[in-house]
């Protein structure tokens, strides 16, 4: 970061470190992803707005989700019961792939939903675009400030609600984003961690672990 102030990648590693520091408390550590998320924020513009999602509460709802975890990867046993229990007549899922190099898992997890987009080398724009046709009302990112996140997609804000949830273990500094998905044990109501997102605690245990089958 002396050397490039700017830098995506090192400007996130540092995030993601400090999260195990000894020498930083909870305060400095949010307002260091506070501060990240408004000078990121800033080179795409304001957080837009102007969404034409047709608001018909009864029709299917169409939610996205974006991650490089869409493999054998810790994650990815915790998205398989989320994505395979949607109810279809509620829910619509399309998940977009930033996966470098797919195996089994992602196979698998790609006849799970709805759709099944894989985005790795497209750019912001690009994807921003794709999620916007594809007219997805919630989307949900699934990495924070890990390796292969796609938060300059989420800092454009395509679908008129966007989350973060399980892959990150703190706020990802970015307004862009409405919620983190948790619950009251990962962040009971007394704690004291500050977070940009709203807080949507989900009743009993926000995650669900689906075990290997084939050992």
């Amino acid at each position: 970061l002396s050397l490039d102030p700017e830098s995506h990648n090192a400007g996130q590693n540092l995030l993601l470190a400090l999260n195990y520091s000894e020498h930083y408390d909870a305060e400095d550590i949010f307002e260091a992803h506070r501060a990240w998320g408004t000078r990121f924020q800033a080179k795409f513009g304001p957080v837009r707005r102007d969404h034409l999602n047709d608001k018909d509460p009864t029709r299917v709802i169409r939610v996205g989700y974006i991650s490089p975890d869409f493999f054998t990867h810790s994650v990815s046993y915790f998205v398989e019961a989320l994505v395979r229990h949607h109810r279809p007549e509620k829910v619509h899922v399309t998940c977009y792939s930033n996966v470098a190099r797919g195996d089994r898992k992602t196979a698998m997890l790609s006849t799970l939903a709805h759709c099944w987009r894989p985005v790795h080398g497209m750019t912001d724009v690009e994807v921003a675009s794709m999620i916007e046709k594809d007219k997805i009302d919630i989307l949900i990112e699934l990495a924070g400030h890990t390796a292969g996140n796609r938060l300059d997609v989420m800092a454009h804000k395509p679908a008129p609600l966007q989350m973060t949830y399980i892959g990150y273990p703190n706020t990802t500094g970015l307004p862009s984003i409405d919620y983190r998905l948790t619950d009251d044990v990962v962040d009971p109501s007394n704690s004291e961690q500050q977070y940009v997102e709203a807080l949507l605690r989900v009743p009993d245990c926000f995650l669900c672990y689906s075990p290997v089958k084939d050992l």
